[in-house]
C-alpha cells in the first residue's frame, strides 16, 4: 500500500536569484546553493526516516520569512523540490502533480515546513 504522508521542516533555501553563478560563461549552481542542496536533501532523508513514496504526490509548503520585505515564494520552490528529490523520497520532482505555496510572516523566522503526499490514482490524469 505504500506511505502515504511525509513532512519536514527546513531552513529556507536559496531564492533564484542567490542559486545559480557564472563560471567560464556557463550559468552553474551556486556554493550557497550546493550547501542548501545538501543540507535539505540529507535532512529530508533524516526526517523522513529514509522512507519514500512511489508514484504521484502533491507538495503543500508554507514558507515563513521575518520580515515584511517583498520576497516571491515561487523563486524558492525549483532548489525546494530538488532538494526532495535528491533526498530520494521521491523517484523525481515529474512527479509532482499538484502544489500548493503558501507565505507568512514571523519576526525572526526563516523556514519552510513541507507535506508530500501520495494522490489517489483515481484523482490524477
Amino acid at each position: 500500500f505504500g506511505l502515504m504522508e511525509i513532512s519536514f521542516k527546513l531552513d529556507l533555501p536559496p531564492s533564484c536569484n542567490e542559486a545559480y553563478a557564472v563560471f567560464r560563461g556557463r550559468k552553474i549552481l551556486s556554493k550557497k546553493a550546493r550547501d542548501w542542496r545538501n543540507y535539505a536533501s540529507w535532512s529530508i532523508a533524516h526526517q523522513a526516516q529514509s522512507q519514500r513514496i512511489d508514484g504521484k504526490v502533491s507538495v503543500e509548503s508554507e514558507f515563513i520569512f521575518p520580515d515584511l520585505r517583498k520576497r516571491d515564494q515561487s523563486n524558492y520552490v525549483k532548489q525546494l523540490y530538488d532538494a526532495i528529490t535528491d533526498s530520494k523520497i521521491i523517484s523525481d520532482d515529474s512527479m509532482i502533480y499538484e502544489e500548493t505555496n503558501r507565505k507568512f510572516i514571523q519576526k525572526g523566522v526563516r523556514c519552510v515546513t513541507v507535506k508530500v503526499r501520495k494522490m489517489e490514482e483515481s484523482l490524477t490524469l
